[in-house]
């Protein structure tokens, strides 16, 4: 929906006040995104958990480390790249994107089982050249304890930077710990701790229209699963969690007119899920959430149910099918009003529902070499909350593996 920002919608009732500094922001382009120290520190910071774990597994003999990597060249289709909410403004675009990634793993006894893992993506489309994007993630996990009883430590790093449109540039960090205990029979215990933040790239040298836009999110969770005959496993669990914004908070209109405090909008989220699942293949998901949100900022709570759905499974001919699902259905306690959310991003999986359908086939070449093939339908809500843009994706990939 980013070729309709700067229209009035129909029914639209206000433009979020954000924080910040007045008009007069001007993108920095590719070279304000190379300016910018992020992804460089997230490349030393594995560098150097890969030193530390040379250093501690050296005088071991049983130590271990192995890795992989993989690169991918995918030509895709997107039926709607502006993510338009309106069927006569949707525009297509072909698009070509290249993937390289690697994941190292060790093993130094006692003190764990350390993971790094590092990935890049440049996505470039032949006409809305605005769109074209860089994508850069990180992972590093370390893991202690045996088979029955271990604690997991997880740090990750997201960058989504946009050449043509620094101010759309996002960065997420995310850190969180699990401990997993099995208390009777094949039941276990895995409870969970962890931090978000979401901050906007916009702003770093120079002022914005829209003001920053962040978000910092605590959450907390548990839940119990139990194993049936070795290949299905049983899971129940909640999460609940905070979320607080940086935007300001909406009050209750009085005669039609929109009011606001300064505080910032505070979230509250409680999500309670069911799921069944097999191991091997065929390989088999189902998932049901229920979740709900009390907000301070009038227009935001809300209750959704989500379905999850994953299945995969090898086909004749070295062929493999994998479908994967995800509908969800939001009811917002004040639905008669629509909400404008300019400095967001619609992709940002963590706001606004998600539904798609995703349908892979892969088959192996030889040598490392195989072929993809995958079409995808996404409706998903978007700037404006409470409406929804359609798209539908094609991408052709061939991918070259190396163990």
């Amino acid at each position: 929906m980013r070729g309709d920002r700067d229209r009035q919608v129909p029914g639209q009732r206000w433009r979020a006040p954000w924080r910040g500094r007045g008009a007069g922001f001007r993108g920095q382009g590719a070279a304000g995104c190379l300016r910018c120290p992020d992804g460089t520190w997230l490349c030393v910071a594995i560098l150097a958990a890969l030193a530390v774990i040379s250093c501690v597994g050296a005088p071991k003999a049983g130590a271990k480390l192995t890795g992989d990597a993989d690169s991918k060249l995918v030509w895709g289709y997107d039926s709607n790249v502006l993510e338009s909410i309106r069927a006569q403004r949707r525009a297509a675009d072909s698009f070509v994107r290249l993937e390289a990634s690697f994941n190292l793993r060790g093993d130094v006894g006692r003190w764990g089982q350390p993971q790094a893992s590092l990935r890049w993506a440049g996505e470039c489309y032949r006409l809305y050249r605005e769109e074209n994007r860089n994508l850069l993630q990180g992972m590093l996990t370390w893991r202690w304890g045996d088979r029955l009883r271990w604690t997991r430590f997880a740090w990750n790093y997201g960058l989504t930077a946009y050449p043509a449109a620094s101010q759309r540039d996002v960065v997420r960090h995310a850190a969180s710990v699990q401990r997993s205990v099995p208390l009777w029979r094949n039941i276990r215990l895995q409870a969970s701790a962890g931090g978000i933040c979401v901050r906007s790239r916009a702003g770093e040298g120079g002022t914005r229209v829209e003001g920053p836009s962040a978000r910092h999110a605590w959450q907390l969770g548990a839940d119990l699963r139990r194993s049936i005959g070795g290949r299905w496993q049983v899971l129940a669990g909640a999460d609940w969690g905070q979320i607080k914004y940086d935007r300001a908070v909406v009050k209750e209109p009085i005669a039609g007119e929109m009011r606001f405090s300064e505080d910032n909008q505070r979230d509250r989220s409680l999500l309670c899920v069911a799921r069944l699942s097999r191991k091997g293949l065929p390989l088999l998901s189902l998932s049901y959430g229920y979740r709900t949100i009390w907000s301070n900022s009038f227009g935001f709570s809300l209750q959704r149910h989500e379905l999850g759905l994953l299945a995969s499974c090898m086909l004749p001919r070295r062929f493999s099918l994998q479908l994967i699902g995800r509908l969800e259905d939001t009811r917002y306690e004040e639905p008669g009003y629509i909400i404008f959310l300019p400095a967001e991003e619609t992709e940002d999986p963590d706001l606004g529902a998600r539904n798609g359908l995703t349908l892979q086939l892969r088959r192996p070449l030889g040598e490392g070499w195989s072929g993809e093939v995958r079409a995808s339908w996404h409706r998903n809500e978007a700037l404006v909350l409470r409406r929804f843009y359609e798209k539908t994706r094609l991408m052709v990939a061939i991918r070259y593996s190396l163990d």
